[in-house]
């Protein structure tokens, strides 16, 4: 199944990362190039901006044991893909910056206790946060937006405004100790700051 499943990701433009069943050597694979012969397990399906990817698509990749990574920018995946992601058991990291998915139907991914990496667009959120709740295990929120805006937005939402006074005094204890990085894009910069938050944040929303 994992090979039919990235046969179809690689037949839609999209690019995987397998590895082999007997020793786990990993192969990233391009579209036009061809899948090691070997029993193989997939554990990356990057599909962005391929906007013909619906969410029934994501059936043929539901129950993919060994899946960890999920690139589904750009996609035309709403909230019918949830059901889907969430019987993805290892799903380590989703990046879903999609027009018409909403954070607020993400609390369906709660049974998945390995995800600890998300992207989504700030400008999406819908239920004030609330859907981290329901996401405990998140880490790392990265909300594609710029730092400046980021703050903006902040100062109309409670909990992202405790959870960016946090990622402020750790980014600032942490210049402290070692030299500031040359230069960072800045979904890097919110990225870095919503990590350093997360606790905080779900803290603020309990």
């Amino acid at each position: 199944r994992d090979r039919s499943a990235a046969e179809w990701v690689l037949s839609q433009g999209g690019q995987v990362q397998v590895a082999r069943r007997d020793n786990g050597e990993r192969t990233a694979v391009k579209p036009g190039q061809k899948l090691p012969p070997e029993p193989l397990v997939l554990r990356t399906a990057n599909l962005d901006g391929l906007s013909t990817v619906v969410s029934g698509d994501l059936a043929r990749l539901a129950g993919l044991s060994d899946l960890a990574d999920l690139n589904l920018n750009g996609t035309a995946v709403d909230a019918k893909a949830v059901p889907y992601v969430a019987q993805m058991a290892r799903l380590q990291r989703w990046m879903i910056v999609a027009p018409n998915l909403h954070p607020s139907s993400l609390a369906g991914l709660r049974t998945l206790t390995m995800l600890t990496d998300l992207t989504i667009p700030a400008n999406r959120v819908d239920d004030d946060w609330r859907f981290l709740k329901e996401l405990p295990t998140i880490r790392n929120l990265n909300l594609s937006y710029p730092p400046q805006q980021l703050e903006k937005l902040a100062l109309r939402c409670g909990p992202l405004r405790a959870a960016a006074a946090a990622a402020h005094d750790s980014i600032q204890n942490s210049s402290t100790t070692r030299p500031a990085p040359k230069q960072t894009d800045s979904s890097t910069s919110s990225s870095i700051a919503m990590t350093a938050a997360m606790n905080s944040m779900s803290s603020a929303l309990i």
